[in-house]
């Protein structure tokens, strides 16, 4: 597996991470509002991951090297030297996408988004000691694991302060969880893209699979609880995956020059 060499400063991707935070946030507020509107979070996560792809069908219709891309990775897991399960990032981003309709507005868009980054902020530090992260191993640094504490300390804080309205504590462990998983999720993207050298390309195989699992899960809830009649009109609730292609690990670089792909 190729090892990450950025292109780009460190300040540059922490603006960047920062910035994915906030359409997180965003994207968070949308899908939670919709599931309100639907009544139904199963096919909320559905709708909103299939809308995005849609969009990221158009980037690969648009992108020669997005379909070259698909096809390097086809050849390699062909040749069985892309692992199958590399290909299964998807499913975290689906979790993530479910847990945003069905979690985030039961335990409010700050208290949710703390769980999910401090997860994050967690699996991503032991998945870089291990050496299992894009850039390969990395040995946490004293600040990395006083920010990984302090991400911990604000769920525990953030905990704590909503016990009068948390009926359950695993509404704050599951977005916790589900950090974990995405953190995950750059790991296996990583592996793909430097395979398909095309960010379009390992994402759409995100989409793919994401779609396909929510597919899945609305399908048997439509079974059982049926249709949902209330649709809302505005299109501010049909624009939250929209945001997912610029949030999606696979965006990282993941290759060294002068073949990286950034």
């Amino acid at each position: 597996m190729n090892r990450a060499t950025s292109q780009f400063p460190v300040w540059v991707a922490l603006v960047g991470s920062g910035l994915a935070g906030v359409l997180v946030a965003l994207q968070s507020r949308v899908n939670g509002g919709l599931s309100q509107e639907l009544g139904n979070g199963y096919v909320t996560a559905a709708t909103s991951f299939g809308s995005g792809l849609i969009i990221m069908c158009i980037m690969v219709m648009l992108s020669p090297r997005a379909r070259v891309g698909l096809g390097r990775v086809s050849g390699e897991i062909t040749a069985r030297k892309l692992p199958v399960w590399t290909l299964l990032g998807g499913s975290a981003g689906s979790m993530f996408v479910l847990a945003q309709g069905l979690v985030a507005p039961l335990t409010g868009l700050a208290l949710f988004t703390v769980g999910i980054v401090a997860g994050q902020v967690l699996g991503g530090l032991i998945l870089d000691r291990v050496g299992l992260g894009p850039g390969g191993r990395m040995d946490p640094t004293p600040l990395r694991v006083v920010g990984t504490v302090l991400a911990v300390v604000a769920v525990v804080v953030a905990v704590g302060s909503n016990l009068g309205t948390l009926h359950h504590v695993w509404l704050v462990v599951f977005p916790f969880v589900i950090g974990a998983l995405v953190a995950g999720q750059s790991m296996v993207n990583g592996i793909v893209r430097a395979a398909a050298r095309s960010a379009i390309a390992s994402t759409f195989i995100n989409f793919v699979v994401g779609t396909a699992i929510l597919l899945v899960t609305a399908a048997i809830s439509v079974i059982v609880s049926g249709w949902p009649t209330n649709w809302p009109s505005s299109p501010w609730y049909y624009i939250g995956e929209s945001l997912a292609p610029s949030l999606l690990p696979s965006q990282r670089c993941s290759c060294a020059p002068p073949e990286c792909c950034c």
